[in-house]
């Protein structure tokens, strides 16, 4: 589940990789941020905010921490989660947003689970889509391949993905589980950084070129 912007796993806070980013509204005395400390922090040009001196950024915790000790920045808020449609699109008996989602469990090959009109939505691409049976719900009742059932035993794993850009990344929060079979590769290095925003001489982020992803 998220809870207030933070996961959790089983019940316990899962560990925020270092490199992990969220979205802050950070406001100055009038006096602008000196550039070359964006570009050490390797922090991209603001946003647009309608708060006065005040800029949109993606900030890692160690950013943030940074950001607070200069003189010209009065405050760093979270931006609240926008309204935007999420997974399983069923807002009448999932009321979540982007920093507070779920719990619910990642199905798991050979897992039978309860299935009936309140939950149906969460599982009902994996069942229809993904592992190719006829899903009918009708007046309160479901039915698969022709037969009223209250159980669905996964013939997959599924894995839950979320980018570590976690305010700006379109991740499982909007289309819900990726089966194992569409997983068909591994990352290993970052070959290439590059910063759009960047001037001539910043454009590419040369400490991060040919670095392991951990």
């Amino acid at each position: 589940m998220i809870k207030n912007a933070e996961v959790y796993i089983n019940g316990k806070h899962n560990i925020d990789y270092p490199g992990q980013q969220h979205e802050y509204i950070v406001t100055t005395n009038g006096v602008p941020i000196n550039q070359d400390i964006l570009d050490g922090l390797e922090i991209s040009s603001p946003g647009s905010v309608n708060i006065p001196n005040g800029f949109l950024y993606f900030l890692t915790k160690a950013a943030k921490d940074t950001l607070q000790k200069l003189k010209n920045v009065t405050s760093i808020q979270t931006v609240p989660p926008y309204d935007v449609e999420l997974f399983p699109g069923d807002p009448v008996h999932y009321k979540w947003d982007l920093n507070n989602f779920g719990p619910f469990w990642v199905p798991k090959k050979g897992i039978t689970v309860h299935i009936d009109s309140t939950n149906i939505s969460i599982y009902a691409r994996i069942i229809g889509f993904y592992e190719h049976h006829h899903l009918l719900e009708q007046k309160g009742k479901i039915y698969i391949d022709g037969k009223e059932t209250d159980h669905y035993t996964f013939e997959m794993d599924y894995y839950w993905m979320m980018g570590d850009n976690r305010d700006d990344s379109e991740d499982s929060r909007f289309w819900g589980f990726v089966p194992e079979d569409r997983i068909v590769g591994k990352a290993w290095f970052i070959w290439m950084s590059w910063n759009a925003t960047g001037d001539l001489f910043h454009k590419i982020r040369w400490s991060r070129l040919f670095s392991a992803i951990r």
